[in-house]
């Protein structure tokens, strides 16, 4: 099988995870028109969340975690599930967050664990992306390991049962490939996963595009290295911290991408750059189209802070997370405004996910303080949140804003 690297470092640096890796922007949730009002696709009441404190500016705290939250997703019936992230070397690397506030591995510990069987395929090696689908499906992207394929893991929620997997051959794949996040076009039913490379974080850089068919399995890598994808050269501060491997700048490329909902534009851009990208979906799905021909139809939308995940409203707005001012940022065309600053409750924010209760929910999580960037010495302090805040317009197709019940 076809090794997937990760940096490697020592056992008391990660955990048994052993792997290094930076997290990305989660898709928006899509959902379809009757979500809320009309029960969902999932069934039974929307489960609302209660805030546990309240932060600057109508931001409020939902969730602290025992360890770095890595992506947030959110059905629509309101399950909350995360990501875990792999600095941590986590024991479980998805689990569903209950209403009362418990975590519980999902879907079950051999899913949401390492691989022990190589024959029954059951398992996950290392999981950033996540996001949960408009007909009630959870779909994670296991980034996989030197011994497990990457692939992605779709689950019925309803029938709480195995809907797919796609496995990523190799290739479409590098030798450092580092396939983080994905956003998923359910018009088309196709994948689009950011792979950011630069498995070791400070090695080389050819970041790229693979587009999954999801009707037939078909991959492709495209517009790899791509002047949109790239760094820009500048270091990342993060409360007067540089983001560095052992005082080795990290200048990530591609990794914050997001479709609309409308599932027209996907968005994107790197994490180390001041600019966001967009592209038709339509092209990408479009194998006819000769590399000079698609590479035409990139389009630049707006400027952006250094950030890591994104999502995208109804009308445009692309909600960043500032990485550099503790904050949630939006990128309209031509135009960076600032939602919401809290330098309190917002250190790192990383992961992102329109809900159908009308918020945008986000990760806070320090990664930029891992023990695995700074020689085995944890210099966070045990941040790691859960927030969410009002966007500026919805972030899910057909719907209002709902108040909790």
């Amino acid at each position: 099988m076809r090794p997937v690297p990760f940096i490697k470092l020592a056992a008391s640096v990660a955990g048994p995870m052993l792997a290094v890796m930076m997290m990305l922007p989660t898709a928006a949730v899509v959902t379809s028109t009757e979500a809320v009002a009309k029960g969902n696709s999932c069934g039974g009441p929307f489960i609302h969340r209660t805030p546990i404190a309240q932060g600057a500016n109508g931001l409020e705290v939902i969730h602290k975690f025992d360890s770095r939250p890595g992506n947030p997703a959110i059905a629509p019936n309101g399950r909350m599930f995360m990501s875990m992230h792999p600095f941590d070397g986590p024991t479980f690397n998805v689990v569903e967050i209950k209403k009362d506030g418990t975590t519980v591995p999902f879907p079950n510990e051999n899913w949401a664990s390492a691989p022990d069987n190589p024959v029954d395929g059951e398992g996950t090696s290392a999981v950033i992306g996540i996001w949960a689908s408009p007909d009630c499906k959870l779909y994670f992207l296991d980034m996989g390991s030197a011994t497990s394929a990457s692939k992605l893991v779709g689950w019925n929620l309803k029938t709480n049962k195995l809907d797919s997997v796609y496995y990523l051959p190799p290739e479409v794949l590098k030798d450092n490939s580092l396939n983080q996040d994905f956003a998923l076009d359910t018009k088309r039913m196709q994948l689009y996963i950011a792979d950011m490379t630069r498995g070791g974080l400070t090695d080389a850089s050819t970041p790229a595009i693979v587009v999954v068919d999801l009707k037939t399995g078909h991959a492709r890598r495209l517009l790899e290295s791509h002047p949109s994808f790239l760094d820009d050269g500048e270091t990342t501060f993060v409360n007067g911290t540089p983001f560095a491997l052992d005082g080795v700048p990290i200048l990530p490329g591609l990794n914050p991408i997001a479709i609309d909902p409308h599932n027209e534009w996907l968005y994107y851009g790197a994490i180390a750059g001041r600019k966001v990208y967009r592209i038709k979906s339509r092209h990408l799905a479009n194998s006819s189209l000769s590399p000079a021909q698609l590479a035409s139809k990139v389009e630049e939308y707006g400027p952006k802070s250094h950030s890591d995940g994104i999502a995208v409203d109804i009308k445009g707005n692309v909600y960043i997370t500032n990485l550099e001012d503790n904050a949630i940022g939006v990128t309209s065309k031509g135009s960076f405004t600032e939602l919401v600053r809290d330098d309190e409750n917002i250190d790192w924010p990383d992961g992102v996910a329109f809900s159908p209760d009308g918020y945008l929910y986000v990760t806070i999580n320090q990664l930029h303080l891992g023990a695995a960037l700074h020689g085995g010495v944890e210099m966070g302090t045990g941040k790691n949140l859960m927030v969410r805040v009002r966007p500026l317009a919805p972030g899910l197709k057909g719907r209002r804003r709902h108040g909790h019940h």
